[in-house]
């Protein structure tokens, strides 16, 4: 993918929680919203997310690798 999924401020309210596992700090999410409209073919995927909290200072990461995936332009 040559864009980031995050769409400015609205980001967070396109994504969902799926499942947690908080004393590893893994998050799944899935695309709703705008994110499935930009991203349809990602649509119905879960993304494993690691997260770090650092003094007051939360870090999540994601990497998703698809050979099949094509970017709209």
């Amino acid at each position: 993918m040559r864009k980031a999924l995050t769409l400015g401020s609205t980001a967070a309210e396109n994504l969902v929680v799926e499942e947690m596992d908080v004393p590893v700090g893994m998050v799944k999410l899935s695309l709703q919203g705008k994110l499935v409209r930009e991203f349809p073919a990602l649509a119905g995927e879960k993304f494993s997310v690691q997260t770090i909290n650092e003094q007051n200072c939360i870090v999540a990461t994601i990497f998703c690798q698809r050979n099949d995936y094509e970017q709209r332009e």
